[in-house]
């Protein structure tokens, strides 16, 4: 007799209809238990519940939300409580043959990693009824006209259940996208990395960090589209690898010739698989859940993925609160996590385009060798006498050689492209590499890490330059700065650590290191207000100077009027007038400077003068006589 079960199972959070065969009564652990009398699969289903709720199931369509026939994506129509047989292509009401390959039912919505599916089905309806069929992992080894009814067909899937059913089956309702609060500084720097799948549905699956990243969809696009690439290139060559086997076999009747055929199908055969298995990666993207289940990897159909929030993303988002907040210690820590997670990502990512390079590097560097072997070959046919043998066997090389020549080139066309998406980690060979473009899955940062950081530096020179620690502001603001960076406050905060700097050392007359600070703001921001401002006023400082320096030397004063000029100097040495100035007052009265280790009149422990005494007594006072000799 034929039999049917259906099991809900529902976790803390997520949900997830299995269809299992084997047993007349079957017990989910919500407390569901479904019976299935009758001497046909799918005739007048009997549900009811025997957990604490009470609830009762009066058919099929009431617990699936399920009005009116159905049709399922593999042709199965027309199952509701009231008309259970199952009308398509390939089915029969006892049994449902199906396409070539059960697994098809599990194309719609999330089926476990770990659940093998059942081999195709085929042959005679004898076959068939003696066949053996393995059902998922809670399922049993059944035998005989096995009737499977494909529920998820009708459109319950794991993601997308109708409120009716969330309302029968329990309460644990996946939270919403919405509802979500971001977790703690401390709780993201401590706990186990996680990522949030966010569905259609607004509902959120709280899951182990998935891969590849970021932006799993769009890298498992790029992979598909170069295995499409290298499928097209294979196959638009093979007629003429085949061709240069058959030529070989003309000359050399005792070569291996099924070998190298089979070497070109098996080139086909793996680009074929590769596109194959990127197309079933696009569709199913593999995911554990964080549920401290027993099984918690799944599958989950991409189909229904709306937005993938990365723990890099939240942590992120956490580090722009802590900014506002002022919380700068504990947002340096979290931006260290993502940078540390960011380059091992990158780690793998390069480990992948070089495998990629290499590959195509062997194969384009087995083409090359080949181009020469043939070439060496027409060489010595050119040398023999001229025959009609001769003549086609030079025409077949040439045509060889063309074919390996436009190859080599498409090869060395997808190598640039795989060494472009390297040039982040390649500076050598890209010493100013392009900005990072869309679809590159080599990033220098992790996106929104730079105006992240940037922002926490900004956040923490406003803080050292509420302890007036201008200088450390200053050095903070110069590390982020950048020629074309349009970081709103950049500037400003720049300006205003350099005035700040400056204002106290033009108070001191300590010019030399004012103009210092004044400098390395010019040289990033020539036109900042701060530059223009401290400008002209040491450049009316020095023009003042000067003409007190004119005023002295016009009194007689010349020692005083070069002191003052040079003061003057020390100012600004930009200032219009003063070399003439200076040349002028130093040719009335020169003066030599010279450095020295010490000064006169510092304290020594010796009884004796010491040199610099002895020095500034030669240079103050003139003897009479001198001794020549003691």
């Amino acid at each position: 007799m034929s039999v049917f079960r259906q099991v809900i199972e529902r976790r803390s959070d997520w949900k997830m209809v299995q269809s299992l065969i084997g047993g007349h009564r079957a017990s989910g652990p919500t407390g569901h238990s479904f019976t299935q009398p009758g001497p046909t699969a799918l005739d007048s289903p009997s549900l009811s519940d025997a957990g604490p709720a009470g609830r009762q199931f009066s058919s099929v369509q009431t617990l699936l939300d399920v009005s009116g026939g159905t049709a399922g994506p593999l042709g199965l129509t027309q199952l509701t409580a009231t008309s259970s047989r199952a009308v398509g292509p390939g089915w029969v009401n006892e049994w449902p043959r199906g396409p070539k390959d059960l697994s098809r039912f599990a194309d719609v919505g999330v089926r476990r990693s770990r659940s093998r599916t059942p081999k195709p089905l085929g042959g005679s309806a004898g076959d068939r009824q003696s066949a053996t069929v393995t059902g998922w992992r809670m399922g049993t080894r059944v035998r005989h006209g096995v009737a499977v009814a494909f529920l998820l067909a009708l459109g319950v899937v794991a993601v997308g259940w109708t409120s009716q059913a969330r309302a029968q089956i329990g309460d644990g309702a996946l939270p919403k996208y919405k509802e979500l609060s971001l977790p703690s500084g401390e709780d993201l720097l401590k706990g186990k990395p996680f990522d949030w799948i966010v569905l259609k549905t607004d509902e959120v699956l709280v899951v182990e960090p998935v891969a590849p990243r970021h932006d799993p969809v769009m890298r498992l696009s790029l992979k598909q589209k170069q295995a499409e690439a290298t499928y097209n290139r294979v196959l638009k060559y093979r007629t003429a690898r085949m061709t240069e086997v058959d030529q070989q076999l003309t000359r050399n009747r005792d070569l291996n010739v099924d070998a190298l055929r089979e070497e070109v199908e098996a080139k086909l055969t793996a680009a074929r698989d590769k596109v194959q298995e990127t197309k079933q990666a696009l569709l199913k993207l593999p995911v554990t859940l964080l549920d401290e289940s027993v099984d918690p990897d799944y599958l989950l159909d991409t189909r229904h993925i709306q937005l993938i929030v990365h723990f890099e993303d939240l942590v992120l988002r956490r580090v722009e609160q802590l900014i506002d907040e002022g919380r700068v210690p504990l947002a340096y820590d979290l931006l260290l996590v993502v940078n540390r997670r960011h380059r091992e990502n990158n780690a793998r990512i390069q480990a992948e385009l070089e495998t990629d390079e290499q590959s195509l590097l062997a194969e384009s560097d087995a083409l090359k060798a080949r181009r020469e072997e043939l070439r060496k070959e027409r060489d010595q046919i050119k040398t023999k006498t001229a025959t009609a043998v001769t003549k086609r066997r030079a025409t077949e090389i040439d045509n060889t050689i063309d074919s390996i020549n436009k190859e080599v080139k498409e090869l060395d066309e997808e190598l640039v492209l795989i060494r472009r998406k390297l040039r982040f980690a390649r500076p050598k060979d890209f010493p100013r590499p392009d900005p990072a473009l869309k679809d590159d899955v080599l990033l220098p940062s992790w996106p929104k890490y730079d105006e992240a950081y940037a922002r926490l530096i900004l956040k923490d020179a406003e803080l050292h330059a509420a302890r007036n620690d201008f200088d450390g502001a200053l050095r903070l603001l110069e590390e982020i700065w950048k020629p074309d960076s349009s970081l709103m406050g950049l500037s400003a905060q720049l300006g205003s650590a350099i005035d700040h700097l400056i204002t106290p050392l033009v108070e001191q007359q300590d010019y030399r290191q004012a103009r210092h600070f004044l400098n390395r703001l010019a040289t990033r921001e020539p036109d900042h207000s701060i530059v223009q401002k401290w400008k002209s006023d040491l450049t009316a400082k020095a023009a003042t100077a000067i003409a007190e320096a004119r005023a002295a030397a016009a009194r007689g004063e010349a020692a005083s009027a070069v002191e003052i000029v040079d003061r003057a100097a020390r100012i600004w040495p930009e200032a219009p007038g003063l070399k003439d100035a200076h040349r002028e007052l130093i040719d009335k009265h020169q003066s030599l400077r010279v450095g020295v280790m010490r000064l006169p009149g510092e304290s020594a422990r010796s009884p004796f003068p010491a040199d610099a005494d002895d020095r500034a007594r030669l240079l103050t006072t003139a003897s009479l006589f001198d001794p020549t000799r003691i």
